[in-house]
């Protein structure tokens, strides 16, 4: 039989600044398209003078705005033998129209084995329609703190061995929106998107699914999320460590499921808050995970509002380790392990 539970909890605010809000998404960039250089990627050999690393070194060599755009067919493959050089020209567009940026045993410049797909180090950039597939680590990452006010548009990132999307070394005021990440994170703990090491994003309408975790939140860092689906991952669907994060009408559903081949998950959570991190979500659906629906531990802070917790292979709140929970008109119904579970010193108080 389901019900509504309405929790309410008093806990002191979060060591990272948990009282001020998460950057907003950053405004258009500031130069017209008139104004632009533009320069075009007509050659799906990398190195060739008319290729994808020369566009992105005239950029970054270039003193004022500039547009880089793919003049190739939509799903071209363009094989990265040899890491690209980080995109960092201020105010760039790169306009990749369905351009394919994928792994061909790539080294980086100090020959070392593996690399990311595209490096965005630079302010004021944008990035739109992007696929990078099947790298050693990141299909796009975010980077630095010069990497500021950027926009990571309709991308899509799948097969890479860490993360689909990384954002993170004080990367501020990035946004990630309408991507598709798929298939990533099988060579460590990676994730379909990761903003960490003090980053800060905005995840907004992304499509997250079947890789080794969904979101990840962490290392002081900050997120708002927005509208993302995060569903059939192969461990936890969204996690916040050592971070602060905030977000409304996300769906976190069918995670921690596991995949044919590969050990059980050891952490099939829907979401999971730890290591003193403040998370507040409203209308939010956290259903049919392979754990249990939301985990708060080690003085986490977790705040729903709204939404619904059902379905979940285990109990649909647990909370331990001093852990503070507050529920406010959430659903929480036919979680197999029961509505709740408290362990250690978590606090819990029904009204």
């Amino acid at each position: 039989m389901g019900f509504t539970l309405t929790l309410l909890l008093l806990f002191a605010p979060a060591a990272c600044s948990a009282g001020s809000e998460p950057a907003r998404p950053p405004g258009p960039s500031s130069a017209s398209d008139d104004a632009r250089l533009t320069i075009e990627i007509t050659s799906s050999t990398a190195s060739a003078p008319t290729g994808i690393r020369a566009a992105i070194e005239q950029a970054n060599a270039t003193v004022g705005p500039t547009r880089i755009v793919s003049r190739l067919a939509p799903g071209t493959e363009i094989y990265i033998v040899r890491a690209l050089p980080n995109l960092k020209g201020a105010d760039t567009i790169f306009d990749a129209e369905g351009l394919v940026l994928r792994s061909g045993s790539c080294t980086r410049s100090d020959a070392r084995e593996g690399c990311d797909g595209l490096v965005v180090s630079g302010p004021k950039i944008r990035v739109n329609g992007l696929v990078a597939r099947d790298f050693l680590f990141d299909g796009i990452a975010v980077r630095g703190a010069s990497a500021v006010d950027v926009r990571i548009s309709d991308c899509r990132c799948f097969g890479n061995r860490d993360d689909g999307v990384g954002v993170s070394a004080y990367a501020t005021s990035v946004v990630v929106e309408r991507c598709v990440l798929e298939g990533n994170g099988y060579r460590t703990k990676g994730k379909g998107i990761l903003v960490f090491d003090y980053a800060e994003a905005e995840l907004r309408d992304n499509v997250v699914r079947g890789n080794r975790d969904g979101i990840t939140i962490s290392r002081r860092s900050r997120a708002h999320l927005v509208g993302n689906k995060i569903i059939g991952n192969y461990d936890k669907g969204f996690g916040v460590a050592g971070a602060y994060a905030t977000g409304e009408r996300n769906t976190i559903e069918s995670n921690g499921l596991g995949m044919e081949g590969l050990d059980t998950p050891p952490n099939a959570d829907g979401i999971r808050v730890t290591i003193d991190s403040t998370l507040r979500l409203s209308d939010t659906s956290i259903a049919g995970n392979g754990d249990s629906g939301i985990v708060v531990i080690g003085t986490g802070r977790a705040t729903l509002t709204g939404g619904r917790i059902v379905g979940n292979a285990g109990v649909g709140v647990r909370g331990a380790d001093n852990a503070s929970i507050r529920l406010e008109g959430v659903t929480v119904r036919e979680n197999r392990g029961g509505a709740e579970s408290l362990e250690d010193l978590a606090r819990l108080e029904k009204e």
